[in-house]
């Protein structure tokens, strides 16, 4: 088991109140999140890590964000890949798609 727990909270940033994702550190004990710190990135909605526990996935207004989560739980900027839908024609569905 381990001794400390990191919260990521993705959140939209359009009215300037928070910057993309909230880290906090988990209190199990008292069942409490205590903050600390803010990582830009714009309209962070969906996170995801990846399955060793390195890598922070967000999907944002650029498309897809990722940080690397550093030993002490902080957030580094990696990269981004833009993942914009498609449009086939106005008389037909949108094709959308996710890579």
């Amino acid at each position: 088991m381990q001794d400390k727990y990191m919260a990521y909270v993705g959140s939209y940033s359009y009215n300037g109140q928070a910057k993309g994702i909230t880290v906090y550190d988990v209190d199990e004990k008292k069942g409490k999140f205590i903050y600390r710190c803010e990582v830009e990135v714009d309209n962070s909605s969906y996170l995801t890590v990846s399955h060793d526990g390195r890598m922070l996935y967000s999907i944002a207004d650029e498309g897809v964000v990722a940080f690397r989560i550093l030993e002490n739980g902080a957030l580094s900027r990696v990269n981004s890949a833009n993942i914009k839908a498609a449009s086939v024609s106005a008389d037909r569905l949108p094709l959308v798609a996710n890579l």
